[in-house]
């Protein structure tokens, strides 16, 4: 089963530990992907790539963005 990656900054990631979860149908428990599992690299990496982008991004008008 193909594993998920993490998308952060415009790019396609492995989380850095190589963890993952199982991502199960609600309806029946049945495994249905994995996914990476973030952690605190990446998520201190997607808070500073979130805060570079903002000023820019929030000066779009909407039917931009």
């Amino acid at each position: 089963m193909r594993m998920e990656k993490l998308y952060i900054n415009g790019q396609w990631k492995d989380a850095a530990s190589g963890e993952s979860f199982d991502v199960l149908n609600p309806a029946d428990g049945s495994l249905v992907g994995k996914m990476a599992a973030a952690g605190k690299e990446e998520v201190l990496e997607a808070i500073d790539a979130a805060d570079q982008t903002f000023e820019e991004w929030s000066n779009l008008p909407a039917h931009v963005r």
